[in-house]
């Protein structure tokens, strides 16, 4: 019986070795995206990784870039302060051309070509100056002149090309032009909505051309200058001087008169009487009720000097002015060995705010030098800082 059951133990022992490294091998359950699905055909075997893909259209569009252009074309005898004009006097010794640019860039090619009288005058021919220019403004330092002083006589037009290709500078087919007067013409103004044109001849003579060009005479004066729109374009104001007790020095003695006209109906108005001469340009606030010019002879004696700011504030039924005088407005800087004086025209920034650049007289201190703007609102001044 031993023997039986120590023969039992021995084959358990041998079966349980057996089964000790035995590992079952269950295949893993599908995931659901490697699961045909069972409407659907099942696919064939896809291509290896080596074949080629193909192409898709590229979902962001094509950059254009923006072709570069000259326009708005005009000519002036200075860009900063007077307006544009088609007709000039005989003895006017330069004239700007002023045109807008956009889309501009380095490495253009940029040509002039000046006629008179429809001959090639002038040529020239230049890379587009990106690091003056840029890519948009407007060019303002553009000029041609006679070398005996003053242009001669004839029809004159420009034509502009940026890389050979011509440019649209007078808004259409034809290039645009200005005439150098063969007569005594001494001055022109266009109204600001271009369909009347102030003339003034010989030089005592107003003129205006109607939207039509028939010319009418307006006014007969001594010495006729100094135009200057309204922006109603109605309106005209013009300068009138009287020369009879000058004297030696500079512009002693002489006075200006200040008037307006209606262009429609041809009614004029004295504004203001023997002022001291009105210098540079009449400058209009751009509702027109300001008028603010340089008044003097230029002359400066010492410490002295006689050039002022003058505003002239216009009523509304255009019958006369109330003149505001530097003196009238307080902030600008005074003592008794200097004198404030504008060194050149100025400029509106807004409808009661106008800047000038004042120098001043006898002094070492240059921080008083600059850009002053007068206040209409309280006859204020402060320095632009």
């Amino acid at each position: 019986m031993r023997k039986i059951s120590a023969l039992f133990m021995i084959i358990a022992f041998l079966l349980s070795a057996c089964t000790f490294d035995v590992e079952l091998q269950v295949p893993p359950s599908p995931t659901p995206e490697e699961i045909p699905s069972a409407t659907e055909p099942i696919s064939p075997a896809t291509p290896s990784s080596t074949s080629t893909p193909i192409e898709q259209p590229s979902a962001t569009p094509t950059t254009v870039t923006a072709a570069p252009r000259f326009f708005n074309a005009t000519f002036t005898t200075d860009p900063v302060t007077s307006p544009s004009q088609k007709i000039f006097p005989t003895n006017t010794t330069r004239v700007y051309a002023v045109w807008d640019y956009q889309n501009m860039r380095q490495g253009l090619i940029v040509r002039r070509d000046w006629y008179r009288n429809n001959v090639l005058w002038i040529t020239r021919e230049e890379p587009w100056d990106f690091s003056k220019y840029g890519a948009n403004g407007t060019i303002k330092d553009i000029s041609v002149y006679d070398t005996e002083g003053r242009l001669a006589p004839g029809e004159y037009h420009l034509e502009l090309f940026i890389d050979s290709k011509p440019q649209p500078i007078g808004g259409g087919a034809v290039w645009p032009s200005f005439t150098i007067s063969e007569d005594s013409l001494l001055a022109q103004a266009v109204s600001p909505n271009g369909l009347w044109t102030a003339l003034v001849k010989n030089p005592s003579k107003l003129i205006v051309l109607d939207p039509d060009r028939n010319p009418r005479q307006l006014f007969w004066g001594k010495e006729i200058f100094n135009l200057a729109w309204l922006p109603d374009s109605k309106h005209l104001l013009f300068v009138d001087r009287d020369r009879s007790q000058q004297g030696g020095i500079a512009l002693m003695g002489v006075l200006d008169d200040l008037w307006i006209v209606n262009v429609a109906t041809g009614e004029t108005t004295s504004l203001s009487r023997e002022n001291p001469p009105l210098l540079q340009q009449l400058v209009v606030s751009s509702d027109g009720r300001y008028i603010a010019a340089v008044e003097g002879t230029g002359y400066g004696d010492a410490c002295g000097m006689d050039l002022k700011v003058v505003i002239f504030e216009l009523s509304d039924d255009f019958k006369h002015v109330t003149p505001h005088v530097q003196d009238d407005f307080a902030g600008i800087p005074t003592s008794a060995d200097t004198a404030a004086y504008p060194a050149n025209v100025g400029a509106w920034l807004d409808n009661t705010h106008f800047q000038v650049p004042l120098d001043f007289t006898c002094t070492t201190d240059t921080n008083l030098k600059g850009i002053y703007i007068f206040d209409m609102s309280n006859l204020s001044v402060k320095k632009d800082e």
